[in-house]
């Protein structure tokens, strides 16, 4: 007779899922020019963590205003609709089961590096997502469902074909690496 929310329930919408699940938390550094390190560690429901972590890199990144059409815009010097999209695929295909590794997140002087815990799931390579070719698939499907739900992901491969439109942006696509126990992508 007593409703208790299950670990899937706890990590997307408990006030600090983090005290179960230290693994959960995402760790992020910045390294400034000279040579400091600035750390920020986001913790709580992992539906609040995008918009954090988005905010937390238009904070920190390089950005200029174009003024070229009636209201003046920020732009900034990566393309925040690939943040998103590296942002998100850390969070939803991470394998949670791996509980001795956060997700990274790296702001070094010339590139982002996004480290998320778990090799490809079965039955995507890495030469698939290398190539930013990999089919929707993924090892936590209540996760991206709820995130679909709430307009955070859409579970038609849209991702990939946003970093693949990269080099439209007047930027290299990121290098997808295997590097134990993380994905990684640069």
């Amino acid at each position: 007779g007593e409703m208790k929310p299950t670990g899937w329930g706890v990590l997307m919408f408990g006030k600090h899922p983090e005290i179960p699940y230290p693994h959960s938390q995402v760790r992020a550094s910045i390294y400034m020019d000279d040579e400091k390190e600035k750390v920020q560690t986001f913790k709580g429901a992992l539906v609040n963590m995008p918009e954090q972590i988005l905010r937390w890199f238009k904070d920190h990144l390089d950005s200029y205003s174009d003024r070229s059409d009636a209201a003046r815009q920020t732009v900034y010097g990566y393309s925040m609709k690939v943040i998103r999209e590296m942002v998100n695929n850390a969070i939803l295909h991470r394998d949670y089961d791996i509980d001795g590794a956060c997700i990274q997140i790296t702001i070094a002087k010339d590139a982002i590096i996004i480290k998320s815990p778990g090799e490809p799931v079965k039955p995507i390579t890495l030469q698939q997502i290398q190539s930013f070719t990999a089919p929707t698939y993924s090892r936590n499907p209540q996760l991206i469902n709820v995130f679909d739900v709430f307009h955070l992901a859409e579970q038609r491969g849209l991702g990939f074909k946003t970093i693949k439109e990269l080099p439209s942006h007047n930027g290299p696509l990121p290098v997808v690496t295997y590097e134990a126990p993380y994905l990684v992508m640069t």
